[in-house]
């Protein structure tokens, strides 16, 4: 029988386990496939104690030991689940990315594009000369954005993988498509309801 992992949060109340129970839920109904939840330790992965962190990374390579046994691997990605430091989280996901190479990615939130409103705010303060305003709203623009650099590191590190990219809406396939030039991206619409619910 052909073995495939799901990794993920799963036995947490958060919005990517509920999704990933109805995934293993449906693949396990309406397929061939024997499907196992390969569970991410939140507490270990998003703690930014020092010694946590080095348990987190053994963590990470034992959940690497245990892809390479399946035919296939979804990683579900919301970069929180993998870490609090984006270092951390690039790090960790370049693994589990590497564990298994019949391996696909689902990207929950792919924000790429910046918003360019407190840009464009700064550059008209800036213009006016009220400089401490406009180095008030470019510091904030910058820790705005820091989630839209995460995940263009993400996607990049997607893309130089190879590996099929998920997402849920087509404009996210758009933005992957123009700014990495990959296509590798299938896109499986967000519907967590059955056909009858009213």
């Amino acid at each position: 029988m052909t073995r495939m992992a799901i990794v993920s949060s799963y036995s947490e109340s958060c919005g990517n386990a509920t999704f990933t129970k109805v995934l293993h839920d449906t693949i396990s109904q309406y397929s061939k496939y024997q499907v196992e939840v390969v569970e991410l330790d939140l507490v270990l992965l998003q703690s930014i104690n020092g010694s946590i962190r080095i348990a987190a990374a053994r963590h990470i390579e034992e959940l690497c030991s245990r892809l390479v046994t399946f035919d296939y691997v979804n990683i579900q990605l919301e970069a929180g689940l993998y870490g609090t430091l984006p270092n951390d989280i690039v790090r960790r996901l370049r693994k589990l990315m590497r564990a298994n190479p019949n391996t696909s990615v689902t990207l929950h939130s792919p924000r790429l594009v910046p918003n360019p409103t407190s840009s464009r705010s700064a550059i008209k303060q800036l213009l006016s000369l009220q400089i401490k305003a406009a180095l008030k709203n470019l510091m904030s623009d910058y820790h705005a954005n820091i989630h839209n650099r995460l995940n263009r590191k993400i996607v990049r590190e997607v893309a130089q993988s190879g590996h099929a990219a998920i997402v849920h809406t087509a404009r996210a396939r758009r933005q992957i498509k123009s700014l990495y030039n990959y296509d590798n991206v299938y896109v499986h619409p967000l519907r967590l309801v059955p056909d009858e619910f009213q």
